[in-house]
């Protein structure tokens, strides 16, 4: 037959060992290439590979004669079988790809043409769209060019059991499970080559997760989401965080698509960090800390204190100056917060004490009744002080700062509900509490349930 001329783009591979010929044999539109390997004792007997038995063709001479490819050019299908050429390699002669034995290409035509380094050796011409995802070289064994091997091990990983890998012009992506076969379409193909070179700048572990992810998500996801599960780029914070502040985005500029992934990487941020927060909290709560320690949790974490109050507040001052200095410049108020509303200027106090601070007096008042414990009490009347002192001392901290003072909440936080053990005890707490009309009094065990509940409703907002 005559060959045309193919560009001779061989990537460099570790089959440095490999040596022998190329030979072809053209029966009709049939047209068939073997390896031969010159030495006819060469490591045959120690092949124990059923991908041998099945493409090892006698000859006279008892040399290896291996068929690697057949195409057909009327149908233009063409069969290949990815196999390790390696002289060397203790796995010569076993397929490149584990369970994959056969790479299939339909619809697409594939000229074969001489290799300008390799007498020996013949190259298939590809197609453009499918040019730099695979082997040209027969020599080299065909298959993938490193760079998208992350495709075949992949599909390995899902433990289907895959023999066989088909590209097709004509027909859509379909897992045949009976079949033991895959069919990628063109359009997918050509998707999984521009995702991958677009990751190929990323570097060791992040780039080996983000094209695992991406090829997962391409081909299994997007065609059995029920079997085949979402899964997110494992990625270091720091690198996300370098990008979203490299990147110069125009909100004005930005399509539907672009809003809605933003929206979604909003939520999934979210989550991951209220996820962070209750695990904190929950470690911190094990723990008999000092007060200062949970106020630096909160300082650490404000989102929290906005989900404890239930109301768009922010903390606008921690250990705030709310006022009450005498003459001496002696017995001025600070408070632990100072929270301010996001659309109005008013204020909210918030007052810090420790898990561990009793809800309750142990003993009975009367049976069945059981009074607020001291320290509880105690919290409040702080509270309520620090509010009447700050009202006094509005129209001084309003000329400095920009808040007002319209009756503002207070917040205290302290002590479990597990304390109360009793049915006698809920009550008697419940109805202390609901009584309070200005102080808004939550346990540590409620922000932990409230985080849960926030993570709950950004979880769904993210399925």
């Amino acid at each position: 037959m005559e060959y045309k001329n193919v560009e001779d783009e061989i990537e460099t591979t570790n089959e440095y060992g490999t040596s022998g010929t190329i030979e072809i044999e053209q029966r009709g539109n049939n047209i068939s290439c073997y390896f031969l390997h010159p030495d006819p004792q060469h490591k045959i007997n120690d092949i124990d590979s059923e991908f041998v038995a099945n493409n090892l063709k006698p000859t006279n001479d008892k040399s290896i004669r291996l068929l690697i490819a057949e195409t057909n050019t009327d149908t233009q299908i063409t069969h290949t079988s990815p196999v390790i050429l390696n002289y060397d390699s203790p796995n010569f002669l076993h397929p490149k790809y584990d369970s994959i034995t056969t790479v299939v290409f339909k619809g697409y035509t594939l000229e074969l043409g001489k290799s300008a380094n390799n007498d020996a050796d013949i190259l298939f011409g590809l197609p453009r769209s499918i040019d730099n995802v695979f082997q040209k070289t027969l020599l080299h064994g065909l298959g993938f060019r490193q760079a998208y091997n992350f495709i075949p091990n992949i599909i390995n990983a899902q433990n289907l059991g895959i023999q066989t890998v088909i590209f097709s012009k004509t027909d859509r992506t379909y897992i045949l499970h009976k079949e033991s076969k895959l069919i990628v379409s063109q359009r997918d193909l050509i998707t999984l080559r521009q995702g991958i070179n677009r990751i190929s700048g990323e570097k060791g572990r992040e780039k080996s997760d983000e094209s695992y992810t991406f090829v997962y998500n391409a081909i299994f996801h997007k065609y059995q989401p029920e079997t085949f599960p979402l899964r997110k780029t494992k990625r270091k914070l720091s690198v996300v965080f370098r990008q979203i502040q490299d990147a110069d985005i125009d909100p004005a500029t930005l399509s539907q698509e672009e809003k809605k992934r933003l929206i979604s990487s909003k939520n999934q941020i979210d989550l991951n960090y209220f996820k962070s927060a209750y695990i904190d909290f929950e470690n911190l709560l094990k723990k008999k800390a000092k007060e200062e320690t949970y106020q630096k949790f909160f300082t650490d974490n404000p989102l929290v204190l906005t989900v404890i109050t239930g109301l768009p507040y922010s903390v606008f001052q921690e250990k705030a100056y709310i006022g009450g200095k005498d003459v001496s410049n002696k017995h001025g108020e600070i408070t632990d917060f100072l929270l301010k509303h996001a659309i109005v200027p008013n204020t909210a106090i918030v007052e810090i004490k420790t898990p561990s601070t009793p809800l309750l007096n142990p003993k009975e008042y009367r049976a069945g009744v059981f009074p607020a414990s001291k320290d509880l009490t105690g919290a409040i009347v702080q509270i309520l002080t620090q509010r009447s002192i700050f009202a006094q001392s509005a129209s001084i901290i309003r000329g400095h700062e920009n808040i007002n003072i319209y009756n503002p909440q207070g917040v205290l936080i302290l002590g479990q509900l597990t304390e109360l053990d009793t049915e006698e005890k809920i009550r008697s707490f419940e109805l202390f509490r609901t009584s309070q009309k200005d102080v808004k009094i939550v346990t540590y065990d409620e922000c932990l349930v409230l985080l849960k509940m926030v993570i709950d409703t950004l979880s769904d907002k993210n399925t």
